[in-house]
């Protein structure tokens, strides 16, 4: 054998090697992105953290002022909104009461799925969101005079948005969210201009504002986990990536009773509404849009159900036409 021909094995294996070793580090670098969105969902319920941020869609912006804290009890939150009417939302755990103080009212819910900036949706897995995403890498950024790392998540079929995180370096809160058209346009983003995170906060932060509600009216929405799929109600065609998380029944007072069927992919959430159709009410198709939020409505047999989520127009019209309905015989 020549000295030539005794080469070609090891040149075989070192562009072998060569070619592996971008492939490598490329699947290293997505890895090590996953994780980071992991550190982001896991650190708005474990951390302190309280800041002012501006929700912006469109030509529309509103303030809100937010204080999170973590106790023995679990996770207690205080939402502020700093324009228009005067609005306080205070949350323990899964609990919320909405105070209005001209109507000196404050109603008493539970919250089902669904997430609220900076939060990330809790049923968000990697392993099942880079079937529908593709995740990468953004260059460094400063929010509220903080340097972040940023994420972006590219959406791999119609059915769903893009997004742009941006996350503390050094606590992995979410301080800046951008939601994207298919055009990589933005149209809906959320961020701190203020925020302090890890500090000690009392239980006094996160007390309504009013100095006595002790006489306002309240108000109790009841929400109760049911079954609406396969008792009558189906999807037909269930949009690609999306899973039921929650079937809730919601009694409102003065109103005929609810159901909810709460959908997610792990990253947007889609809410079904089923209410009993009234007679006079025009029963068209109607559509609408809100920034990154569309919806679609329509009736199904005796019921008027109504799809809205944080998903592109298809989605929610694709769900809304394959909602059927059938009465027990």
């Amino acid at each position: 054998m020549t000295v030539r021909a005794m080469r070609w094995p090891h040149l075989l294996l070192g562009l072998l090697w060569l070619t592996a070793v971008p492939l490598l580090c490329a699947q290293d670098a997505e890895s090590s992105a996953w994780e980071q969105l992991l550190q982001i969902q896991r650190a708005s319920e474990r951390l302190n953290y309280s800041g002012v941020f501006i929700y912006q869609m469109g030509d529309t912006a509103r303030s809100s002022r937010i204080t999170h804290l973590v106790d023995s009890s679990g996770s207690h939150e205080k939402l502020e909104m700093l324009d228009g009417k005067l609005r306080e939302f205070i949350r323990h755990n899964n609990e919320v009461h909405s105070y209005r103080p001209e109507a000196q009212t404050v109603t008493v819910q539970q919250r089902h799925g669904g997430s609220r900036f900076p939060a990330l949706s809790a049923a968000l897995n990697p392993a099942e969101l880079s079937s529908y995403y593709s995740i990468k890498r953004l260059p460094v950024e400063r929010v509220a005079g903080i340097e972040c790392r940023g994420l972006l998540l590219t959406a791999k079929d119609q059915w769903r948005h893009s997004y742009r995180f941006w996350a503390d370096k050094q606590s992995g809160l979410l301080l800046k969210s951008e939601v994207l058209n298919a055009q990589g346009l933005a149209i809906e983003q959320i961020a701190f201009t203020e925020v302090r995170v890890g500090e000690v906060i009392g239980k006094q932060k996160i007390k309504p504002s009013f100095p006595d509600t002790a006489h306002w009216t309240q108000v109790k929405y009841p929400v109760a986990e049911t079954r609406l799929l396969g008792q009558g109600w189906s999807i037909q065609a269930l949009t690609p990536g999306f899973k039921v998380v929650h079937e809730l029944r919601r009694d409102m007072p003065d109103q005929p009773q609810s159901g909810q069927i709460v959908l997610s992919d792990g990253l947007s959430a889609v809410s079904i509404f089923i209410q009993a159709y009234q007679e006079g009410k025009a029963d068209g198709a109607r559509k609408g849009r809100q920034g990154a939020i569309n919806l679609f409505a329509r009736r199904v047999s005796d019921y008027w159900i109504t799809v809205l989520g944080e998903v592109p127009a298809e989605t929610v019209k694709a769900l809304a036409l394959s909602l059927e309905y059938k009465a027990a015989q």
